[in-house]
């Protein structure tokens, strides 16, 4: 069967990061991805394109080039904190090299709420620093949403990305386990540049994304009626499965063609 195409949805692109399937190879990602006509890619920087290993690099960019790959982003597990400009610079290559215009970054090492104003200047200083690095290249920092970080929730992503007060620093949205996703979306809805989609329940529990088609149809309906033809980057397969992937690309397409 032919994987459901796309139709054009005013800039809105589709993806995956690559690791949705941690132990399979490059190539075998880039396969994925052609196989069910997906053209971009969110590489990690942790396992298939770490920023100090000039063989993964330029095993991607051929790759990329065989395939008709292209990347969405660099999915860099940098967390605000650590303070290594040296680090950073490697990483900022790295995506310079790629093609990518955003980074993705990790806000600190603590939840919001355990985060005091010492610690938040603290973080907001080497935010803008990176910042001014990544601006040279015309790339975007952007957050991961995610628990244990002070980007945890709507306001706490608000209040930081105010402070920092760049033109290019974002954050991405994904649903957390608690009852206030759509609240939280609602907050960060100006300053969102990407989306992690998956659907899994309040446990951690994995589930089809066809499963959540409702839930995802109503968030992305309000991203797209606010002006915002974000990035959905696919990722947490059922069963770390291919034909689930297969299965979950075909839902996500259906829901961004409703839309």
């Amino acid at each position: 069967m032919l994987p459901i195409r796309l139709k054009d949805s005013n800039m809105i692109r589709l993806g995956f990061t690559s690791v949705t399937f941690r132990e399979l190879s490059r190539e075998e990602i880039c396969i994925a991805a052609k196989e069910n006509g997906i053209e971009f890619i969110e590489w990690g920087g942790d396992v298939h394109l770490p920023p100090d290993d000039e063989k993964a690099l330029s095993d991607v960019l051929g790759l990329q080039k065989k395939y008709g790959i292209k990347a969405m982003s660099y999915g860099s597990y940098y967390r605000i904190g650590q303070k290594d400009y040296e680090l950073f610079d490697n990483i900022l290559r790295v995506a310079e090299k790629i093609g990518c215009k955003r980074i993705r970054l990790w806000l600190g090492t603590q939840p919001s709420d355990k985060t005091d104003k010492i610690l938040f200047d603290s973080l907001v200083e080497e935010t803008r620093i990176l910042c001014d690095k990544a601006k040279e290249s015309d790339i975007v920092l952007s957050f991961e949403f995610h628990e244990g970080t002070f980007n945890d929730n709507g306001k706490s992503s608000v209040d930081f990305l105010e402070a920092v007060s760049r033109d290019n620093v974002a954050t991405y949205w994904q649903p957390l386990r608690v009852k206030a996703d759509f609240e939280n979306l609602e907050t960060v809805a100006p300053y969102v540049n990407g989306v992690h989609v998956f659907h899994w329940g309040r446990l951690g529990i994995r589930h089809s994304l066809s499963k959540g088609a409702d839930e995802w149809q109503k968030y992305i309906t309000y991203l797209k009626e606010n002006g915002k033809n974000t990035d959905y980057i696919l990722e947490f397969v059922k069963g770390d499965s291919i034909s689930q992937f297969k299965k979950d690309v075909a839902a996500a397409k259906e829901i961004l063609n409703n839309i």
